[in-house]
């Protein structure tokens, strides 16, 4: 049963002050679809949601198209138009309502822009999370990315941004899915609404997915509708079974990430509505960095781990590629670097007898491509290729060293 604030009860509330102003929740969604922020629009607009009006900061009783804005203001100090006291929608007068974006909480459930990090699902009340925007190399369309249980299949109807029991309205249909050994993701059509790249929480674009096996240790983290930001650590790669669609399983050959240690305790790592969030490699301060290492699927029953689809296995099934300009590497964001003071010598092969290179220089950033015993294989420019190998020990994951090795 569904508690006194869930998502459903709040819909219904929505519905009941919706029938009160003479229009359908419907009518209201499709005026918002139709009146996307635009440059023209009212200074500092970002969003328009459904709500309760408020006045006095008590709830009204009268349903409100809600215009979250940077910024409050006076009206004598504004540049352009104001919103206005009433919109008119179905023919009936429509009481609007303005807030400090800030102010709104997490996330915009009505607003009409799709992009990641919100919520989307299918008819069949699914709810999960947005995990990218991206093409699709097959088609050349631009594509949400989500897990395949939160979309569905071909011929399930149309997928729902925001998720139904958000109160969704109707985007494009699944173009492919994986379900199966490989993992579960699938890709839907935008039924041409407006959409951004970036995340609404994280404000980054997928720049790349990473082309190999994330190497243990590396740092992610990760944007969920439920969960918000989640960091965490790659713990390694073997099989993992997880809830699929209709009360069925999974079982597939997942990333598995466990909780960063250098963060607050996060209990449970990952809870079901953030199925279809990215993990992102993260920065030295933690922060998403747009090069995608997996794709959320599920998590283990006591909280403790997140099963991901591998990038690069995702990449490969369903034919993508990042929508905007593609980095060359994944450049400051580079998740290791030369951690030896005279340098590390660059071999060509992953022996200590092997051909020498070149000499790397101290801090100088680098991709691991894969693992050879003590040495690893590394990119020096960010285009997948092997450039030679380098004793493993001589690198660095961030401002840490590489599991199982000294500092």
């Amino acid at each position: 049963m569904q508690g006194p604030d869930s998502p459903l009860s709040d819909l219904i509330r929505l519905e009941r002050l919706a029938s009160q102003a003479g229009v359908a929740l419907a009518d209201l969604q499709a005026w918002i679809v139709a009146n996307p922020p635009t440059a023209n629009g009212p200074a500092g607009l970002i969003a328009i949601t459904l709500g309760e009006k408020q006045v006095d900061g008590a709830p009204s009783g009268e349903i409100a198209l809600v215009h979250h804005v940077d910024r409050k203001l006076p009206a004598g100090w504004l540049n352009g138009p104001a919103v206005p006291a009433t919109v008119h929608v179905a023919g009936k007068p429509i009481a609007t309502d303005v807030v400090e974006w800030q102010r709104a909480g997490h996330g915009a459930s009505f607003a009409p822009l799709v992009r990641p990090e919100t919520s989307i699902g299918n008819r069949f009340s699914s709810r999960g999370t947005l995990g990218a925007i991206v093409r699709h190399r097959a088609s050349g369309e631009i594509v949400a990315l989500s897990a395949c249980h939160v979309l569905g299949k071909a011929g399930d109807g149309p997928c729902l941004h925001p998720a139904r029991d958000d109160g969704g309205s109707p985007i494009g249909h699944v173009k492919a899915w994986v379900e199966d050994s490989d993992g579960d993701a699938a890709i839907c059509g935008l039924g041409g609404r407006s959409h951004s790249l970036a995340g609404a929480h994280s404000d980054i674009a997928i720049q790349g997915f990473c082309g190999q096996p994330a190497l243990g240790g590396t740092a992610v983290v990760m944007v969920g509708v439920a969960s918000g930001f989640r960091y965490g650590v790659v713990k390694g790669y073997r099989s993992a079974t997880v809830g699929a669609a209709g009360g069925r399983t999974l079982t597939f050959w997942a990333c598995v990430i466990v909780p960063d240690p250098r963060y607050p305790p996060q209990t449970p790592l990952t809870r079901s509505n953030d199925s279809g969030a990215c993990w992102h490699q993260a920065d030295g301060q933690g922060a998403p960095t747009g090069w995608m290492v997996g794709l959320h699927v599920g998590g283990a029953t006591d909280g403790t781990e997140s099963y991901a689809m591998p990038a690069h296995v995702l990449q490969a099934r369903l034919g993508l590629e990042p929508a905007g300009a593609m980095a060359l590497s994944p450049a400051g964001a580079l998740p290791f670097a030369v951690a030896a003071r005279d340098g590390a010598i660059l071999r060509g092969l992953p022996d200590p007898a092997g051909p020498r290179l070149s000499l790397l220089a101290n801090r100088q950033p680098i991709s691991i491509v894969s693992r050879h015993g003590d040495w690893a294989a590394v990119d020096l420019v960010g285009d997948g290729a092997i450039d030679g190998f380098v004793f493993a020990p001589l690198l660095k994951a961030h401002e840490r060293p590489l599991p199982g090795f000294a500092r």
